[in-house]
């Protein structure tokens, strides 16, 4: 991940909770792809920095709009591993249980 620039000139970096919570409370997003999109404003918007104290305010407030708007792309298309794909039947599929053998 590409460390932030503050208003100072000083550079900042989320922690490892940081980062664990967020991607928790934005299951939509990449919040790796976020914070370096957000990163890379920063760097050129120097006008609109933030302050190190203000760091974490503006992170959260990037990955909140970013889920409101529907989440990162691709991020639907990954593959999850604990789901099985289903089949669809008829009931009298259902109910013929030569299928099962």
């Amino acid at each position: 991940m590409t460390a932030m620039i503050t208003k100072d000139g000083d550079y900042w970096e989320p922690t490892e909770q940081d980062l664990i919570a967020w991607q928790r409370a934005y299951p939509d997003i990449d919040v790796y792809q976020e914070l370096n999109a957000a990163a890379c404003w920063l760097d050129a918007n120097e006008s609109k920095r933030k302050t190190l104290r203000g760091m974490k305010r503006f992170c959260n407030a990037w990955l909140n709009r970013s889920q409101q708007k529907g989440g990162s792309p691709f991020v639907d298309q990954r593959p999850k591993a604990d789901v099985m794909p289903t089949r669809e039947m008829t009931m009298e599929q259902m109910m013929d249980r030569s299928w099962a053998l």
